[in-house]
C-alpha cells in the first residue's frame, strides 16, 4: 500500500529532500534565500507557480508525510506563529511562501 497516499518513488524523492534539508539545518546552514536541490511537488499544485527549490517546497511534502491531523495541526499552527512573529523581517518569497500559503497548507488531502 501507499505510504499516505502517495506514490513510493515519490515518497522516496522527498524523503531525499528532507534529509537534505535536516543536515543543511543540522549544520547550521542558512535556510532563508537558500536554494535547496529541487523537492518534487505534487501535481496538484501546479497552478500554484510553487518554487521547487525553496523550503515551501519540503513544507508540503512534509504535510503529505504526516498521516496523523493532528500532529500536521499543531505543526501548521506553529508555523503562522513563527511567520506571524517575524514578518516585519523577512520576505516569504525568500523561503519560497507564497502570499496564499495558509490556503495551501490548509487544504485537505
Amino acid at each position: 500500500s501507499n505510504l499516505c497516499r502517495v506514490n513510493p518513488k515519490l515518497v522516496n524523492t522527498w524523503l531525499q529532500s528532507l534529509t537534505n534539508l535536516r543536515n543543511h539545518c543540522a549544520h547550521y546552514g542558512r535556510v532563508y534565500g537558500y536554494l535547496f536541490p529541487v523537492t518534487t511537488i505534487k501535481k496538484e499544485y501546479i497552478g500554484y507557480d510553487l518554487e521547487s527549490r525553496k523550503i515551501f517546497a519540503s513544507i508540503i511534502a512534509m504535510k503529505h508525510l504526516i498521516s496523523d491531523q493532528d500532529t500536521w495541526n499543531k505543526f501548521f499552527i506553529n508555523i503562522q506563529q513563527l511567520i506571524r512573529e517575524y514578518e516585519k523581517y523577512i520576505e516569504l518569497r525568500m523561503i519560497g511562501f507564497p502570499v496564499n500559503w495558509i490556503e495551501i497548507l490548509s487544504k485537505k488531502i
